[in-house]
């Protein structure tokens, strides 16, 4: 009788816990695939990189921005570290 009524709290308690936990690993997983990355303020006209800011490189439907002295800015990002002209889009990381 005992071992019944225990079986019927833990059991339940167990499914709950697994859910979680799956759902949180699930979850982390998907964020991995967000690579932060250093994109630039390019001023208008100009392809050179100032100022850095941290965005993503996963494509998404925002790009990243930034205000600068009062003018807001698209941001690019330099196809390798050693490159001084950043024309790769940026976009905004979504939590």
């Amino acid at each position: 009788m005992m071992k019944t009524n225990y079986l019927k709290v833990v059991t339940p308690l167990i499914a709950i816990i697994l859910a979680v936990s799956g759902s949180y690993t699930a979850h982390t997983s998907e964020r991995k695939g967000m690579a932060k990355v250093a994109c630039y303020l390019s001023p208008i006209g100009g392809t050179r990189c100032s100022l850095s800011f941290i965005c993503s490189n996963i494509v998404n439907p925002v790009v990243c921005t930034a205000t600068y002295q009062g003018v807001t800015y698209q941001l690019f990002r330099k196809a390798s570290p050693n490159d001084t002209v950043c024309d790769i889009v940026c976009y905004r990381n979504i939590d």
